[in-house]
């Protein structure tokens, strides 16, 4: 009997015991998910994205060289192909010789405006002079005989005329010189812009990355001919990628700009997770951009939950022991918990630039002076 009950007091202790660590373990997991499940929201529907850069002619021409492959790594600025230039370089030899031969042209206008400002000068002193010829006959009556005075009456006109084509003649060459100096003469600008353009076209011969970044989809080939805007290669920009992460519409009042974001790549697998954070959300459903988009106002309907696309940005220091490449999967898990950033918004976004022609209008501006020097 006392055998019994002391089995009893012994199963009845360990269903205590059992129990109590079902009841602790279902607290704990309250309290886990309260705490922290609750504001998870994930998707596995999330790949890599970034800058496609394609590279392309500005100018029509040849390849003449192609410096570098597909998978290569390419600095900003790197000479990615050159075209042949024979063509530019006579082209601008062509500008500079006409350049040339303006302001030669322009400078001789100018120095007919000085001879012509010297002429009038001095028919103004001969107008003067014959004014005070002819004032001092006529105030001589009686004593200067009236043939005299006649005389100085005709030289007092004939001075007048001269002065008076002179002053035709000058008004003339300064509307050709529009009273400007003669580096800003119309002509010589003119002759200027069309140097500037052959220094560019030279320039463009020679193709450069835009970017830091990896060649994929080379096609250009030496000797081939190439239009302006025709795909040479591209050049694909590994430090300044990101995660579209799709995320349906009932997960999205939940998530937030700034919210920490989880990231298991593919490639690295569950042990070795990346951290993000949440930027921007795209402006429609992804179906909206398709190619075709929905008819929703078609009789056979059927709802269907929507997708949004979320961008998500990638911790630049993990990237750089963990990089990634476009198109590759994810398993994302945003941390929700936080919900003071916006509910909608887009990053602040930092203008890409590139500019590898900037100093044509330097070197054309250092053609202009020289021959500007040796022509005046």
């Amino acid at each position: 009997m006392q055998e019994n009950e002391q089995k009893n007091k012994t199963r009845n202790r360990a269903l205590f015991a059992l129990a109590a660590i079902f009841i602790a373990i279902g607290i704990g997991f309250t309290f886990y998910y309260e705490t922290v499940l609750k504001y998870l929201e994930s998707t596995d529907n999330a790949y890599v994205g970034g800058n496609i850069v394609v590279i392309s002619s500005q100018i029509q021409g040849t390849v003449a060289e192609v410096l570098v492959d597909d998978t290569q790594a390419v600095k900003k600025g790197q000479l990615l192909i050159k075209l042949d230039d024979k063509d530019e370089k006579l082209s601008l030899e062509k500008a500079e010789e006409n350049l040339a031969k303006v302001i030669r042209q322009t400078a001789k206008l100018y120095q007919m405006v000085e001879s012509a400002k010297v002429g009038v000068a001095i028919d103004e002193t001969n107008l003067k002079k014959a004014q005070m010829d002819f004032d001092r006959r006529n105030s001589d009556i009686g004593v200067v005989s009236s043939e005299e005075l006649s005389h100085a009456n005709d030289a007092l006109q004939t001075a007048k005329n001269e002065l008076k084509a002179k002053m035709s003649d000058l008004e003339a060459l300064q509307k050709e010189t529009n009273g400007v100096k003669l580096e800003q003469n119309p002509l010589v600008l003119l002759s200027y812009n069309e140097l500037k353009s052959a220094v560019l076209n030279e320039k463009r011969t020679s193709i450069f990355s835009p970017i830091d970044g990896v060649v994929a989809k080379r096609s250009a080939q030496v000797g081939e001919k190439i239009n302006a805007g025709s795909p040479l290669m591209a050049v694909v920009g590994l430090d300044d990628i990101w995660i579209d992460a799709n995320f349906k519409e009932t997960q999205l009042k939940n998530i937030h700009i700034g919210q920490p974001v989880k990231i298991l790549a593919d490639i690295y697998g569950k042990n070795e997770p990346l951290h993000g954070n949440i930027v921007g959300f795209s402006a429609g459903t992804g179906s909206v951009f398709s190619l075709l988009p929905p008819q929703n106002a078609s009789g056979n309907w059927i709802k269907i939950v929507q997708r949004v696309p979320v961008r998500i940005a990638i911790n630049k220091e993990e990237l750089k022991t963990h990089p990634l490449k476009i198109g590759m999967s994810t398993d994302v898990t945003v941390n929700a918990s936080d919900k003071s950033g916006k509910a909608l918004g887009v990053q602040n976004f930092t203008p890409y630039k590139s500019s590898f022609y900037g100093d044509a209008d330097t070197e054309a501006q250092k053609i202009f002076e020289r021959i500007l020097k040796e022509n005046r």
